[in-house]
């Protein structure tokens, strides 16, 4: 990329080069970076605070679950020890079928596809819709699917459903490739403050919650709880 020199128009032009190993290799670790980076800073900054606040019980055997491993670990938060969270995973699950950041997900259509057992034709070229939110509160997929319950995400339940009905992370080969390290990052905040702090709604609370215009879903006015040190 060449910029401009002391008297040139303010113009810009891109090198025609080929791509290095190493031009390839960081431009896919930025994508890493930008995919786990606005999502989980939305799940994080509030998503994650509603179910918390709202379901005492489930923040109780969340919190145990926490306790025990890291008191196992001395007190410290590990790797293998959040891996090793069951219930934080199921949880974290559960958070992104109700309050997916993304509630759709789009996709161009790279060929005419026929949907099998229809005369439906999508053809080459067109834009399509993935209702991911809507996907996530079908009766069709998860029983009761409006109230908030990690035991959706039992190894047992996960399999009478098709693996496509959760999509918080997209589907199939163009999946989100910022997953695993938005998870992980996700996974050990979440453990932290459930581990240091419980959480309470407060008078100023919004309860329904609100949810803006923004690309990633977002409350519209931000989260507003009572935090008290375990």
């Amino acid at each position: 990329m060449k910029r401009k020199e002391d008297g040139e128009k303010d113009t810009m032009t891109f090198c025609t080069d080929e791509l290095t190993d190493e031009d390839m290799v960081g431009k896919r670790l930025c994508n890493v970076l930008e995919c786990g980076f606005d999502t989980s800073q939305s799940v994080l900054n509030s998503l994650l605070l509603i179910p918390l606040q709202k379901e005492q019980d489930v923040q109780e055997k969340l919190y145990n679950e926490v306790k025990s491993k890291m008191d196992a670990n001395g007190g410290n938060l590990t790797y293998d020890g959040v891996l090793d969270m069951n219930y934080l995973d199921m949880f974290v699950n559960e958070t992104l079928r109700m309050f997916p950041p993304a509630a759709k997900t789009v996709r161009r259509c790279v060929k005419d596809y026929q949907i099998p057992g229809t005369q439906t034709i999508i053809e080459k070229g067109t834009i399509v819709d993935l209702p991911v939110y809507g996907m996530h509160l079908d009766s069709k997929y998860y029983e009761n699917p409006e109230k908030f319950n990690p035991d959706n995400f039992l190894p047992e339940k996960k399999a009478q459903r098709h693996p496509y009905s959760f999509g918080a992370f997209g589907m199939g080969p163009r999946g989100c490739i910022g997953q695993r390290f938005a998870l992980i990052k996700v996974k050990s905040a979440i453990a932290a403050l459930v581990y240091n702090f419980k959480f309470q709604p407060s008078g100023r609370t919004q309860i329904p919650v609100k949810f803006g215009n923004a690309v990633t879903l977002k409350p519209l006015n931000g989260m507003i709880l009572n935090i008290t040190p375990r």
